[in-house]
């Protein structure tokens, strides 16, 4: 097991020195001779950018889209339980004017909050949307193979909520496709900001799935073939040739700030859901195994968690010093993560606790953040909450849409 990262000068590895990523990011980082990393340095773009113009460009571009549209939809936006969901649509309907079909993959993690959050973002913007839920059995199968292979048990839901908008445009003639943030540029600055950087095959395959096709995931002893795994595959590239289809994101057009506009959400609606791994209650909300096995598994592989993302895009916004980062850092690494529920939902018993438990450095007892101080520039942005009463729903037993959409792939 990877240890879990202290950010001390005596580690060989080498270190940001102005955030707390380490050379080993997953998404790959570069460390320069001046000792700052490449996520730090394209963040710096942010602040030279006329956004101003750009967004001048992106409204140029949503006439162009809406001018081209042949139904009642002009785009087509992958949303989920989370803040940057909200955000995502509140700038489509009401800055770019344009029409957006929703789609939403139910990864049958969420929560009460969860379905909350969903249900308000449909109905508060008035959209259409299309859930597609995969079935349990076949799902869970996939997990435990996504899961003891790999040790990731998001691998189905990422793969699903990276095609399912492709496959949808494609079949329903919608040529643009719209994201919010895009991770490798905001983590690690894999992409410049002037790159103007779209959706491609090739970072969903090695980056939002980690090099895992379906043929991988598929091992002779699995009791699901290839063939079971079609809405989680991608569409060709002669179908997105052919259909024109195009993903954008819109950080590329916005000071992209996750903690600032995801904050102003709550007054569309949005209800923050409290979890003892961060002070972050927007980003991945929602979810019963995102703050809790993910985490454990992401400590495991990696050395660090979560909370290690916020506090890097934290100090890279200027609202905490790298010092309060290292003591808040460990303080939530320390944190009680939950993985018994986990075990249970999946059907594994004691086989796969006490496999885990050989690992698990969790030593807290996971209660609020009572001995932690936050910086005030970040306390001001995190003192609003509400604590889950229910996980691991399949669907919501309250049902209150406005408007819903059928169809099938």
């Amino acid at each position: 097991m990877k240890k879990i990262y202290d950010h001390s000068s005596s580690l060989s590895e080498k270190v940001c020195r102005q955030c707390l990523y380490p050379e080993s990011h997953p998404l790959g980082l570069v460390i320069g001779e001046d000792g700052v990393c490449s996520g730090c340095k394209v963040h710096q773009e942010k602040y030279d950018i006329n956004w101003d113009q750009r967004l001048q460009a992106l409204k140029l571009k949503a006439e162009q889209i809406k001018a081209a549209s042949r139904g009642k939809h002009d785009c087509v936006v992958y949303v989920d339980s989370d803040a940057e969901s909200f955000y995502v649509v509140y700038l489509i309907k009401k800055v770019l004017g344009l029409e957006p079909l929703l789609v939403n993959f139910n990864d049958q993690f969420r929560t009460d909050i969860g379905y909350k959050n969903l249900h308000t973002l449909q109905t508060h913007f008035d959209c259409d949307m299309l859930s597609f839920t995969m079935r349990p059995s076949l799902y869970k199968g996939v997990i435990r193979e996504s899961f003891f292979k790999y040790r990731n048990i998001l691998w189905p839901a990422l793969a699903a909520r990276s095609a399912l908008p492709v496959k949808v445009a494609t079949q329903r003639g919608i040529s643009t496709i719209v994201w919010g943030g895009h991770q490798g540029m905001e983590q690690v600055g894999m992409f410049s900001h002037h790159d103007y950087i779209e959706m491609s095959r090739w970072y969903r395959n090695e980056h939002d799935l980690f090099g895992l096709s379906e043929s991988l995931i598929c091992s002779p002893t699995a009791a699901f073939e290839e063939r079971d795994l079609d809405m989680l595959s991608y569409p060709s590239d002669d179908t997105l040739i052919e259909g024109d289809i195009k993903g954008v994101y819109l950080n590329n057009y916005f000071l992209w700030d996750p903690l600032k506009q995801n904050k102003d959400m709550i007054a569309e609606g949005y209800t923050p859901e409290w979890t003892a791994s961060t002070f972050d209650y927007f980003e991945r909300s929602g979810s019963s195994v995102y703050y809790q096995i993910h985490d454990l598994l992401k400590i495991y592989k990696h050395g660090y968690a979560k909370v290690t993302d916020h506090l890097c895009r934290e100090i890279r916004h200027e609202r905490v010093s790298r010092a309060e980062a290292v003591d808040i850092n460990e303080y939530y690494l320390k944190k009680k993560r939950d993985y018994s529920e986990f075990f249970q939902w999946l059907g594994l018993s004691e086989r796969g606790l006490q496999w885990l438990e050989q690992w698990v450095l969790s030593v807290d007892d996971g209660q609020k953040t009572a001995g932690l101080k936050l910086p005030g520039a970040l306390q001001s942005f995190c003192n609003d909450s509400v604590v889950p009463s229910e996980r691991y729903l399949v669907f919501d037993k309250g049902i209150y849409l406005q408007s819903q959409v059928s169809g099938s792939l």
